[in-house]
């Protein structure tokens, strides 16, 4: 379940982080063209930047539908901006059948790294503000 998101910047690179409970879910993270939209509404989403990359997480949710009550888990903001280089924002893209993603808006395709972090579980995405690692 998805805990935490954060977007901040750090020399030479910026950094999205989310934070799990539990087992951190399955992910896919890759640059795609635009137009970004929804799921499961497909609705276009208006993402500042001019590259999008597109973090997929199965299983994953912002909710935990095995609770009692499906209690929400994050309840951060949909839309995240930081003081930041290249990212311009963090957009919140579905939560959908345990299907969970977000898009970073990108000032152009910019070399990236994923990590793994634990202590609580998180996948770190950093973007190059220079080109290279």
């Amino acid at each position: 379940m998805l805990r935490a998101a954060r977007l901040a910047s750090q020399s030479g690179y910026d950094r999205f982080v989310l934070e799990f409970s539990g087992a951190l879910p399955g992910y896919d993270v890759r640059y795609v063209d635009g137009p970004i939209r929804a799921d499961p509404s497909d609705q276009v989403l208006a993402v500042d930047g001019s590259a999008y990359l597109l973090i997929r997480l199965e299983p994953a949710s912002g909710v935990d539908l095995m609770a009692d009550g499906a209690p929400t888990t994050y309840t951060g903001p949909g839309v995240i901006r930081g003081d930041t280089v290249v990212v311009r924002e963090a957009v919140a893209a579905g939560d959908f059948e345990a299907v969970m993603s977000w898009v970073l808006g990108v000032d152009g395709r910019q070399a990236f790294r994923v990590t793994e972090l634990t202590g609580p579980p998180r996948l770190v995405i950093d973007v190059s503000t220079n080109a290279s690692f």
